[in-house]
């Protein structure tokens, strides 16, 4: 592994987080809050077209503020390198409480889905399609806060002219629509919508929608996964959570629940409103210690 940097341009770098096929992650301070945050290196090639679109994306990123989205205060380029800065979330992701505690109730998942509908119809009515919503991007906050992050992907060469022809994937395909695994290109709001809803689905019974040894595999097995699903979920499912999943995990999308304000107002998702206890209790299990009853509001720079 390459040495730790003391510093990339004003912030100094305290620890390397996590290094993806597209991205390296360090968490730094801040110069003159003293706070932390994390620097996002991005992986990109290109020259100056590459370098105004994401000048101009990052900006828009910017402008996005809701306490259920990992905020964005900055972007930079040192050398080479592409850098977004943004918040830091103490605490853990939706997938490490899924992968420790399995299954959630009906009340914890309608709440927790509700979130993540909220932080998507904040982004979709700013003109953002996320394209990666998964469990592992959504974070759990020691501050009682639960926020969609990880916009890398608009970022990445997939954006690019020659990365979004005909066929590429981009995403995480158990998770993607079946729409963008055919085509990148193809992905809208309710390519998202079909990705919480397989959240969803995951929370529900703590199992899988779909896996695959491709992405060509995956989108062959779709339509039977839509078909079985049913037979899969628990008894006595609440009528609003089977409603959100029938509106949802539609392989036509122009039959899927439009964009993430359709999803928040389906799921009666209120800004603001504390976890069900026996979610607290889970999150204080998993976080080691005392989570904050309600979430702070959207971060500020």
């Amino acid at each position: 592994m390459s040495r730790l940097p003391e510093s990339i341009g004003k912030y100094k770098i305290t620890e390397r987080l996590e290094r993806g096929g597209m991205s390296l992650l360090y968490k730094a301070e801040h110069p003159t809050l003293g706070r932390p945050v994390v620097l996002k290196k991005l992986m990109l090639k290109g020259g100056a077209e590459h370098r105004n679109r994401f000048r101009r994306e990052a900006s828009l990123m910017m402008e996005l503020r809701h306490e259920n989205v990992v905020g964005v205060f900055d972007h930079f380029q040192e050398g080479s390198g592409r850098y977004l800065v943004m918040e830091y979330v103490e605490g853990s992701s939706l997938a490490e409480l899924l992968s420790r505690e399995g299954a959630l109730t009906p009340a914890e998942v309608q709440w927790l889905t509700g979130r993540i509908a909220l932080a998507l119809s904040h982004i979709h009515s700013r003109g953002v399609v996320h394209r990666d919503v998964k469990p592992s991007n959504v974070l759990l906050g020691k501050d009682g806060s639960v926020k969609l992050g990880d916009f890398g992907i608009a970022f990445e060469p997939g954006e690019t002219e020659e990365l979004t022809s005909s066929g590429t994937t981009l995403g995480t395909p158990g998770f993607m629509a079946p729409e963008q695994l055919e085509d990148a290109r193809s992905a809208d709001e309710r390519s998202d919508i079909w990705s919480l809803g397989v959240c969803c689905f995951e929370l529900i019974t703590g199992r899988k929608f779909i896996t695959g040894p491709t992405p060509a595999a995956i989108r062959k097995a779709l339509p039977g996964a839509v078909r079985g699903y049913r037979q899969r979920l628990p008894e006595r499912l609440p009528r609003s959570l089977q409603r959100f999943l029938r509106k949802t995990l539609v392989m036509n999308a122009a039959s899927r629940l439009p964009d993430g304000q359709a999803a928040a107002d389906l799921l009666k998702a209120v800004p603001g409103t504390p976890p069900p206890e026996e979610l607290m209790l889970r999150l204080e299990k998993l976080m080691g210690g005392p989570v904050a009853k309600r979430p702070v509001k959207a971060a500020q720079p």
